[in-house]
């Protein structure tokens, strides 16, 4: 979505699930995006965010994630290596630097 405040909070929902997902600045001026499936699931192999910078880190449940970047103006465009199947209680927590 087009952000129109520093945070933002939003429910998502697909076919296989639903759950939440944010947008914050971290401590060193960037963003963190968070995404948590509730129920159901979530295949992902991409992420694309409202970021200047490029992700210093990018986990799921705590564990890193090898992925590529890619730049595109303000955003950035993360791929993962593998495409990760996100779960009940999972959470994927993208952070860009500033």
């Amino acid at each position: 979505p087009l952000l129109p405040h520093r945070t933002f909070d939003c429910f998502w929902a697909s076919g296989t699930g639903w759950g939440t997902f944010s947008y914050r600045p971290n401590a060193k001026g960037g963003t963190r995006f968070r995404i948590e499936v509730l129920s159901g699931s979530l295949r992902c192999r991409s992420c694309e965010i409202t970021a200047s910078g490029s992700p210093a880190l990018a986990r799921t449940s705590g564990k890193a994630i090898l992925h590529t970047i890619e730049a595109r103006g303000k955003r950035v465009v993360v791929r993962f290596n593998e495409s990760l199947t996100l779960t009940e209680g999972n959470i994927l927590e993208i952070e860009a630097q500033g």
